[in-house]
């Protein structure tokens, strides 16, 4: 169980939704671009049975990791507000961009954050 879960939204709905079923998070925030934003609202309804916060962050140059750090550094605002110290956030970068990924792990590994990635099969 994870109190607080960054997870970073790419095409495919699948992995998030086990993520979110996986960690049971409180609070979540939703890190997509325009073209993924969409998919949280189905990714929330199939996520049956968890009740949790939520809070989107859009990206706007998914290619410029700078960009992206600062845009999962609102994530960490939004988390920390709800109250959530830092051992009881996940951040998973299973969806999104491979830059992404990257700047998900950089915050992760400065902030002491936990990491997750849920693989296919």
């Amino acid at each position: 169980m994870a109190p607080g879960l960054l997870l970073s939204v790419g095409g495919t709905p699948e992995p998030l939704i086990r993520s979110l079923q996986e960690h049971k998070p409180k609070a979540v925030c939703f890190l997509a671009s325009q073209g993924s934003i969409d998919l949280v609202s189905e990714i929330k309804k199939k996520a049956i049975g968890l009740n949790f916060k939520d809070y989107k962050v859009i990206i706007d140059d998914i290619n410029d990791t700078t960009h992206c750090y600062e845009k999962a550094l609102v994530c960490c605002d939004f988390l920390e507000k709800e109250g959530i110290s830092p051992q009881d956030i996940v951040v998973d970068f299973t969806g999104g961009t491979k830059v992404m990924s990257a700047a998900l792990t950089l915050l992760a590994v400065s902030r002491n954050y936990q990491l997750s990635y849920i693989g296919g099969g």
